[in-house]
């Protein structure tokens, strides 16, 4: 199956919606907010990070100012859970391997990690080899669910645009600072 192959993959949104049976909503609605909920638990263990040592760091010029984070993602994790539930009840009503599923679990992972690693542990060199490991695992995500819900494909794009502007910027911060302790006492010993 072509990559992105659907013609017009979003009329099937409201055809997919006006037919879900009433059996599936406990389980989209699930897999709908499961993203939102973990982000929004991760977002608030790395708010300190952000209004701390982020703030004090050199960014590259293309990195979108902080309230813009909370949206784009929140765009992404719907269109993810979404995504997923899709899947999920494809492949639960063919019978089929929940393989993707499994890809999908991995991605979310390595999505909520990448905060962790970036904002609490601020080892850069960990978080460039992670966020690209979940860049792959994003566009795994992206490729697995295709081949089972072409829509599904198409509602992986906010996630993998995202995670490829993590990458660069995550990179560009790496190359750009000093070890994150000496940023955090520089802007210390400057108060």
């Amino acid at each position: 199956m072509d990559l992105f192959n659907s013609a017009r993959p979003f009329h099937r949104v409201s055809v997919l919606i006006e037919t879900l049976p009433e059996r599936h909503s406990t389980m989209c609605i699930l897999l709908l907010f499961l993203p939102i909920a973990v982000g929004m638990a991760v977002a608030a263990f790395t708010a300190q990070a952000v209004d701390s040592w982020y703030r004090h760091i050199r960014r590259p010029w293309f990195t979108p100012p902080n309230h813009a984070f909370g949206p784009m993602w929140t765009i992404a994790y719907l269109c993810m859970g979404y995504a997923s539930f899709l899947v999920y009840r494809a492949v639960r009503d063919a019978g089929e391997s929940p393989a993707p599923l499994a890809v999908y679990a991995v991605q979310l992972l390595l999505n909520w990690l990448w905060s962790l690693i970036f904002f609490n542990i601020r080892n850069m060199p960990l978080a460039v080899a992670e966020v690209i490991l979940l860049w792959f695992a994003t566009l795994a995500t992206a490729w697995t669910f295709g081949r089972v819900e072409p829509l599904a494909q198409w509602l992986m794009l906010p996630a993998l645009f995202i995670v490829t502007l993590a990458v660069a910027i995550t990179v560009a911060i790496m190359r750009t600072n000093p070890t994150p302790v000496e940023v955090v006492s520089a802007s210390r010993k400057s108060s």
